[in-house]
């Protein structure tokens, strides 16, 4: 896809690794803890979106977030569908899938999966302890969800997305679906 062509403009904002193992995920995080110089660090697949719900942006929702015994804030997935779409549209995501799905487990109570959006010094930073689902947080470190609650299980039982959500696009259309399977 031409990636290196696509980034260019963003060359000023963007460090590009030429990533030496695969499937190399994981320790692809744990480099990028190591590396990392900036106050948070979310780890968002390429089919998810930060959103930010209530609040000016995601920076101003993170400010709030700006204690010293944070380590991370829990977002919650909220999943969209197909919405019956079978073929690709040069539309941005977003716009081309507006049906967000309920699937039993959230249905019934849980897990309501989610991504954390970490400070980097306060997590610990070794390959099993990092997991863009759960990154546990130093000794004294809490990990916690938009109301301060304290999140121990990396998928919670509860979902809270009045203040921020991760909308997570699995599916796509039928098309998508089907080179996604592919892969």
């Amino acid at each position: 896809d031409d990636y290196q062509a696509v980034l260019k403009p963003f060359r000023d904002f963007v460090d590009l690794y030429d990533w030496p193992l695969h499937p190399g995920q994981m320790p692809a995080y744990v480099d990028c803890l190591a590396r990392a110089d900036s106050k948070w660090l979310a780890f968002i697949d390429l089919d998810e979106y930060l959103v930010p719900i209530y609040g000016s942006s995601i920076s101003a929702i993170l400010s709030q977030y700006d204690l010293p015994y944070i380590s991370a804030l829990c977002v919650f997935w909220a999943w969209f569908g197909s919405d019956g779409a079978e073929c690709y549209e040069p539309v941005p995501v977003p716009l081309r899938f507006k049906l967000r799905v309920v699937d039993n487990c959230q249905v019934e109570g849980g897990p309501h999966f989610v991504k954390l959006i970490v400070r980097p010094e306060r997590v610990v930073r070794d390959l099993a302890s990092c997991n863009p689902h759960r990154f546990e947080p130093k000794q004294g470190m809490v990990n916690v969800d938009e109301n301060y609650k304290v999140v121990i299980e990396g998928n919670p039982s509860y979902e809270s997305t009045k203040i921020i959500q991760l909308n997570h696009y699995y599916t796509k259309s039928r098309e998508e679906w089907a080179i996604k399977v592919k892969r």
